[in-house]
């Protein structure tokens, strides 16, 4: 039996138009880095070796230059109109999920 492999999708394409920010809040700094890296690292250290799917809106302009890669990190550009609809598209976008992997969801803006 093999071990329980884990998917952590963090919903990230909200354009934070109610925060009021020039920037979505999820690349708004947070003691000297992004908040949505503290999200990745942190959930990166929370399972044992982790899919990281991190779930962008398709003209998301920020990741590339605010955010640092790792190598069991996903990026998806399928953000939709809702976190729901995000969260949906993430699933139905993953690969290689068997019947017992965890799909776990958090918010890219609660580190």
């Amino acid at each position: 039996m093999r071990a329980t492999r884990y998917h952590v999708v963090i919903p990230a394409a909200g354009n934070g138009f109610r925060f009021g920010a020039s920037v979505p809040k999820q690349y708004l700094p947070l003691l000297d880095r992004p908040v949505l890296q503290h999200a990745i690292d942190r959930l990166a250290s929370s399972f044992p070796e982790p899919t990281i799917c991190v779930v962008l809106a398709r003209e998301d302009r920020w990741f590339e230059d605010c955010i640092e890669t790792r190598a069991d990190m996903r990026i998806l550009r399928c953000g939709g109109e809702s976190r729901e609809m995000t969260v949906r598209n993430a699933i139905d976008a993953l690969t290689g999920v068997d019947d017992d992997d965890w799909i776990v969801v958090h918010d890219a803006v609660r580190p």
